[in-house]
């Protein structure tokens, strides 16, 4: 069953897709985040199964213990790059990777110990979060405060550890740990401007 498709739209009103169509007409491999006529995003074949398969299927030689309902798909103008940083900074383990003939990324997952998000490389008129701050004045009051604006919140086993690996790899602190409903929690800001959230599992 293909998802809806949504449409990606940048903040000052420019639109994009997460994946140039021309691009994505070159890559052999069936991609998840495929493009339609129009741009947008639609579901694909190649991969994305951690998400749409029940929690008896297996991926990565381990069993899911729980359906991800929800599964962030997050471009990055620089995506080997984001990849590498998102591994060494958060402990990511990289689990698929699809690299275009340009060596663009036309689909990747990141393992984040109890999910997955995914990424690849937008189109050249893309602007990351960072990039568009510096492009946008209204952009830049949207980011002034250290709360986490279109980001990504993903539980740990140890949220102190996890800090303490973020703030030594060079990652932008928004807030340290701290206490509070429904658990102990900080947030970070990634190279390209993406927002996340990493909070005590439960």
């Amino acid at each position: 069953m293909v998802p809806p498709t949504p449409k990606v739209v940048a903040d000052c009103g420019d639109s994009h897709s997460i994946i140039a169509p021309e691009r994505a007409r070159r890559t052999k491999a069936k991609t998840w985040w495929s493009t339609g006529q129009n741009g947008s995003v639609r579901g694909g074949d190649r991969v994305g199964q951690y998400a749409w398969r029940i929690g008896r299927a297996a991926y990565g030689g381990t069993e899911l213990e729980e359906f991800q309902g929800v599964v962030p798909m997050i471009a990055y103008a620089d995506a080997p790059t984001a990849i590498d940083w998102l591994a060494r900074t958060f402990g990511f383990v990289e689990r698929d990777r699809i690299t275009a003939t340009d060596g663009t990324i036309s689909h990747a997952e990141l393992d984040t110990g109890h999910g997955i998000v995914m990424l690849a490389t937008p189109t050249p008129a893309y602007e990351g979060p960072k990039q568009h701050q510096e492009n946008c004045n209204q952009a830049r009051k949207w980011f002034s405060v250290p709360w986490i604006v279109d980001g990504v919140l993903v539980y740990v086993d140890d949220v102190d550890s996890h800090f303490d690996r973020a703030r030594q790899a060079g990652a932008q602190i928004l807030s340290e740990p701290e206490d509070g409903p429904p658990a102990r929690r900080y947030r970070v800001e990634d190279i390209e401007g993406h927002r996340w959230m990493f909070m005590q599992r439960p």
